[in-house]
């Protein structure tokens, strides 16, 4: 499975995977950390745990927004 890393603001690393393996596991073999950013799986909340099982997906790495003033 071709799958696309995608941290905001920096390179985009495509990674070849098989069908089941974590966030985690694809991070790793792409090179990326996490850093505290938040983690979304084909525009959706996820986790290092969140299991990849579709070919194409997309990981996202963004800043955590803050609210107040």
């Amino acid at each position: 499975m071709l799958v696309k890393v995608a941290p905001v603001g920096e390179r985009v690393v495509e990674v070849n995977t098989v069908n089941g393996e974590t966030i985690a596991d694809v991070l790793a073999i792409a090179g990326v950390e996490i850093n505290g950013r938040k983690i979304l799986l084909d525009n959706k909340d996820a986790d290092e745990t969140t299991k990849i099982t579709r070919d194409g997906s997309v990981v996202v790495l963004a800043q955590k927004m803050k609210g107040g003033r």
